[in-house]
């Protein structure tokens, strides 16, 4: 295992010394959406078409990770993140009672997680009452415009899932902060300092930048990395090769730890979110070849996420059907 991470690094540093610079000619603005209104169906957020063809072929195949998740919400086990958990059984399985609970969840005083009352709105709109739906609506107005004021990862996560799960429910709003993530956040400061900087990004941020990815990807047809293409050309080898080479073996599941400062054991939310981070990047693009050595690294079966908080992402985002390469390469 050393020996690979001595390998990938040299690959790393040696590709890096090749790949001429990336910065825009003077004749060419940096690219950009052309539209920032969002035409798209429901569900619009993470789960697009082919997406949600393969959550329900799981199902319908009664796959270990269908299984393991319907057993959390059969068994009424405690979901850490309700909404998320309650909406995702829903897109699933169809099964109204997960909407309903789901929905219960959002409507409550309870639900602060804007990210998991937007995914509710979203995933769950045949079953959205119109009282439920304009409540909800109003919730994720107010939301959107407080959390507009944070400069986090996480927080321009939350604005991009709520604008686009609001737009075409309210006017103008969500394409304006739509538009002020990408040109002001992303394009001008983000994209920018990671390609200065490529190691300066905190691995904490990977999951929530991934889903503002893919829900730009799915919604406004752009792909972000085309302003950042030295960073993203590196990010799944940077992944594998942060990892520490020992498992960590955790009541729930087997866990890959990544790289942390501090003392004591090793977070395991951290690690799942991580995992899910990884499994998101090479859901981003299935064909890239960077992205195919790390599905290789990840789908192995003793890693599968079981705890009521990863099992969710665990669902979502793996494929066993993608094809990988052996990261030993």
């Amino acid at each position: 295992m050393a020996r690979c991470v001595v390998l990938l690094a040299a690959m790393l540093a040696a590709a890096a010394g090749q790949e001429p610079s990336e910065k825009a000619k003077p004749d060419q603005p940096p690219a950009k959406p052309e539209d920032y209104k969002v035409y798209t169906e429901h569900p619009r957020l993470l789960v697009n078409a082919r997406r949600l063809r393969l959550l329900r072929r799981e199902r319908e195949r009664k796959t270990l990770r269908w299984e393991q998740f319907n057993a959390l919400i059969v068994g009424k086990a405690p979901m850490p993140e309700p909404g998320f958990a309650f909406a995702l059984h829903y897109l699933a399985s169809e099964d109204k009672a997960s909407a309903k609970q789901a929905i219960s969840w959002a409507t409550s005083a309870a639900a602060t997680d804007l990210r998991q009352v937007a995914l509710v709105f979203d995933w769950c709109q045949p079953e959205l009452t119109e009282s439920q739906s304009t409540a909800l609506t109003a919730k994720l107005s107010a939301g959107l415009e407080r959390v507009g004021k944070l400069a986090t990862v996480s927080a321009q996560r939350d604005r991009v899932l709520t604008a686009a799960a609001l737009s075409d429910h309210v006017p103008e709003a969500p394409e304006r902060h739509l538009k002020d993530v990408f040109e002001n956040w992303w394009m001008a400061k983000t994209a920018p300092a990671l390609l200065k900087n490529r190691n300066s990004f905190a691995r904490i941020d990977g999951y929530p930048l991934m889903e503002l990815m893919h829900v730009i990807q799915d919604n406004l047809k752009f792909d972000m990395r085309d302003n950042a293409r030295l960073f993203f050309r590196d990010f799944p080898l940077h992944r594998v090769i942060s990892y520490y080479p020992a498992a960590y073996p955790a009541a729930d599941a087997v866990y890959h730890v990544p790289q942390y400062s501090g003392l004591g054991e090793p977070d395991v939310t951290d690690a799942a979110l991580s995992r899910a981070a990884d499994l998101a990047i090479v859901a981003f693009d299935t064909n890239a070849l960077e992205h195919q050595f790390l599905q290789g690294w990840l789908i192995q079966d003793r890693y599968i996420m079981r705890s009521p908080f990863a099992a969710p992402y665990e669902f979502l985002w793996a494929n066993p059907y993608q094809p990988g390469l052996s990261y030993h390469h």
